[in-house]
């Protein structure tokens, strides 16, 4: 017996982790599709779709982009992180102090940024 939705052998996918499996599976033959394609091949692919190629790789452009400066944003704000433990368990003076609340008040702001930058892009009433 196989799985009606990714063919994996010897069960039915229908457990939670299996599902999620499934999707796994059937993501990952998608990508390599793709993968597989020319580059007239994929555009060809998006315009059967309805879809303007040239929008998709900017989105994916955008996309690419945005994970990357989180990325960077999520590294900073655990050097701050470390940095203000690493702080905090020596004596205290106002040095230390300062520096914690640096440390402190960075963190923040990235943390803040991240927040941003994970919310959905806003759009005109009435824009598709």
């Amino acid at each position: 017996m196989t799985c009606r939705y990714c063919d994996h052998p010897d069960k039915a996918c229908y457990a939670q982790e299996e599902a999620e499996h499934c999707a796994d599976m059937a993501d990952q033959r998608e990508v390599e599709r793709i993968l597989a394609m020319s580059p007239e091949e994929l555009r060809e692919d998006f315009i059967a779709r309805g879809e303007d190629p040239d929008e998709v790789i900017a989105e994916m452009d955008r996309s690419i982009r945005l994970a990357v400066l989180q990325a960077a944003a999520e590294r900073a704000i655990a050097w701050h992180e470390d940095h203000d433990k690493a702080l905090s368990k020596q004596p205290p003076n106002n040095d230390i102090r300062w520096r914690r609340m640096e440390h402190q008040e960075q963190a923040r702001e990235l943390r803040t940024a991240v927040a941003f930058m994970r919310r959905p892009a806003l759009k005109l009433e009435g824009a598709k």
